[in-house]
């Protein structure tokens, strides 16, 4: 698997297709030096909170996600500037 950064890009959010391509991802982006995380639908809601909040404050730049949508994006949530919808082959 390949990882384009963009530098202009400060932040993304990425939707997998399953956790075990989320898990994938994150090491992906991670051994590219990438600061990555990751949430899916059965995160504790403690934990995703706390994850959404500090992608949107910026403590880290892309989150990986799979059945989590809501709580990342609200009408107006400018905490990102750029989406990418994986699949897998």
């Amino acid at each position: 698997m390949r990882i384009c950064v963009a530098s202009d890009r400060k932040s993304t959010i990425v939707f997998a297709v399953n956790v075990a391509h989320v898990r994938e991802l994150t090491q992906t982006f991670q051994s590219a030096g990438v600061d990555a995380r990751y949430l899916y639908a059965g995160t504790p809601i403690p934990e995703r909170n706390a994850l959404i909040d500090g992608f949107k404050a910026g403590t880290f730049p892309v989150l990986i996600n799979c059945g989590s949508f809501p709580g990342l994006m609200h009408r107006g949530d400018t905490s990102h500037d750029s989406l990418s919808f994986a699949q897998l082959y």
